[in-house]
């Protein structure tokens, strides 16, 4: 596209501008855009340099890496996968130390270091600190609904209840982790077809803008 832009629009665009017949709406906007990619396109390239540097700054840092989970957990669809990831790597850590014998307070802290989200990691801690209040697990876990869903507090809440919290972590460890990869697998398998039907869409419609006053302009010479 970036090509397409820079290279094949501003040549056939110049066959329009010539003519000094007036183009469509459409078309001035397919040449304004080509314009701008052609004399600030540059201008771009330091925007884009610029946002690399500055993720990687953030990325450098705690509150900064923090900030980037935030961002990464309210993307929509991408968000849900990230949250279901981390919840199948808290259960999954939790049942290997619970099943070790390690205390449920110890495995909580050590789970928070593991999971891979300052945010969730962050939220462990809240958890841990309410066990050592005196509180459930399970208690603790339903205080953010935000990220930790219903069905898991409730889960565990059976778990405590019936003296099988290891189990029941592991089965949630397992079920968010197909959940994980059912979506992957979907995600990979249209990113290739639309990525076509998208691509494919914007070129035709940017040499139809282009093209037709063209082949209008030498329908009316014949």
């Amino acid at each position: 596209m970036g090509l397409m832009f820079v290279v094949v629009i501003p040549k056939l665009s110049a066959i329009i501008l010539e003519s000094g017949q007036e183009p469509p709406i459409y078309t001035k906007m397919v040449i304004a855009t080509s314009n701008f990619f052609v004399h600030y396109g540059f201008l771009v390239i330091i925007f884009l340099v610029l946002l690399g540097i500055w993720l990687w700054r953030m990325s450098a840092s705690e509150r900064g890496k923090a900030y980037l989970d935030k961002i990464r957990l309210t993307v929509p669809a991408v968000g849900n996968l990230y949250k279901k990831l981390f919840l199948s790597r808290i259960a999954d850590n939790m049942d290997t130390m619970l099943s070790s014998g390690i205390p449920i307070i110890r495995a909580i802290d050590l789970t928070g270091e593991v999971v891979g989200s300052r945010v969730y990691k962050n939220l462990l801690g809240e958890v841990a600190d309410g066990v050592k209040a005196g509180l459930a697990l399970s208690a603790s876990l339903e205080k953010r609904p935000d990220l930790i869903p219903v069905i898991m507090v409730q889960m565990v809440k059976v778990g405590e209840e019936t003296g099988s919290l290891g189990p029941i972590l592991k089965t949630l460890s397992e079920f968010y982790k197909r959940e994980v990869d059912d979506a992957i697998d979907t995600l990979v398998g249209l990113i290739e077809p639309v990525m076509i039907v998208v691509l494919g869409l914007g070129v035709a419609i940017l040499l139809v803008s282009i093209l037709l006053p063209i082949y209008n302009l030498a329908g009316g010479i014949s």
